[in-house]
C-alpha cells in the first residue's frame, strides 16, 4: 500500500506538487498542524497510514486548507484545484477495499 501511495504522488506533475511540499506561510501559526506533502511523505515512511483512504484524506486536507485560507483569485487556489484533479484521477485507479464500518459489523451480527 505504501508503494502505491508514493506512486500516486510521482504520477502527479511536479508543477502541481511543488507549491504544497511545505506548509503555506499563512497556516504556520494555526492552532492545528497544517498538512504538507513533506509531512505526508514522512507519515508514509513511518508507516502511519493503515489504509489508502487515510492517505487520501491528508492530500484532500491540503486542498481544503488552501481553499479556506486563500482568496479565489490566488494562484495557490488554482494550483490546489489542479493538484486535486490530478490526485483524484490517480487515486481512482487504485483497487482497494473500504474497511467495514462499525455499523456494518453490527448488522452482520444480527
Amino acid at each position: 500500500m505504501l508503494v502505491v501511495n508514493i506512486r500516486i504522488l510521482l504520477t502527479i506533475s511536479q508543477e502541481y506538487v511543488e507549491p504544497f511540499m511545505h506548509v503555506d506561510k499563512k497556516l504556520e501559526n494555526d492552532s492545528h498542524e497544517p498538512m504538507s506533502l513533506v509531512r505526508i511523505q514522512t507519515k508514509m515512511r513511518n508507516l502511519q497510514y493503515k489504509h489508502p483512504l487515510e492517505f487520501a484524506d491528508d492530500v484532500r486536507r491540503i486542498v481544503t486548507e488552501t481553499y479556506r485560507h486563500n482568496s479565489p483569485g490566488d494562484p495557490l487556489v488554482s494550483a490546489a484545484g489542479r493538484l486535486q484533479q490530478e490526485f483524484e484521477l490517480a487515486f481512482a485507479k487504485i483497487n482497494f477495499q473500504v474497511p467495514p464500518s462499525s455499523n456494518d459489523k453490527i448488522r452482520e451480527q444480527h
